[in-house]
């Protein structure tokens, strides 16, 4: 049997709840799933569950992932919702290639203890209201990647045993004109390149902060510039 594929297009009121495994949410033309407040999309605990063109908007949080899911999202923006864009949680996963994720209240994407993201292609957080992008005692992945928080309060943070990844030459982490912090990384997580371009600039506090036991290998000729910001 094939896996389950649902279309549509227009906007859709949320919230929407996925618990079947291996289900395609499907955009078409323009297609908008509205969290009218609530969670606007949560998977709940099923795998192989990919969301493609589309937007989620004005949820409590845009997507959550929780319980084990694994998802993919390909093509999707995630915007204005009163907490997080996108929240990683509780051994999930989730593969990304075109996501944008863009004022959110709290963070753009936020992936918490014990799960996982694979980001291939482009992300890109901006004008969330805490952190662009939160990897907290999870594991980030690039490959073959562009990442760009701009405009938050603080770009990224990897914090409390988080681990992030650069694994190629052509992959890149990009933290601009941030309120505060570019980069910060602390309480023992660690970020490891094997090659690529971190880019750190024109933010109001410092581009890179390392605290508490944290650590940064930058390997195979990656390249870190850090310039114009404010201390």
């Amino acid at each position: 049997d094939k896996d389950p594929v649902i279309t549509f297009t227009g906007i859709c009121a949320g919230p929407i709840v996925i618990q079947t495994d291996g289900l395609t949410l499907q955009g078409v033309g323009t297609a908008i799933i509205d969290g009218g407040g609530q969670d606007a999309v949560t998977v709940n605990g099923a795998s192989r569950v990919a969301l493609a063109g589309l937007e989620i908007r004005a949820g409590l949080h845009g997507l959550v992932a929780l319980n084990g899911a694994h998802l993919t999202l390909n093509d999707v923006n995630v915007h204005d919702n009163l907490a997080s864009g996108i929240s990683i949680r509780i051994g999930s996963s989730v593969v990304l290639t075109g996501v944008a994720t863009g004022q959110n209240g709290l963070h753009g994407l936020d992936v918490q203890n014990g799960s996982s993201a694979w980001v291939s292609g482009s992300l890109t957080a901006a004008g969330n209201g805490v952190f662009g992008i939160n990897v907290n005692g999870s594991a980030l992945s690039l490959s073959q990647a562009i990442v760009s928080a701009t405009g938050n309060a603080v770009g990224i943070q990897i914090a409390t045993g988080a681990n992030v990844f650069i694994n190629d030459a052509d992959s890149a982490i990009n933290a601009t004109g941030n309120l505060s912090t570019g980069l910060t990384i602390l309480s023992n997580a660690h970020l490891a390149a094997f090659g690529g371009t971190i880019n750190l600039s024109d933010n109001t506090g410092v581009g890179v902060s390392l605290s508490s036991k944290a650590g940064m290998d930058l390997d195979a000729a990656t390249t870190l510039n850090s310039f114009n910001n404010g201390d």
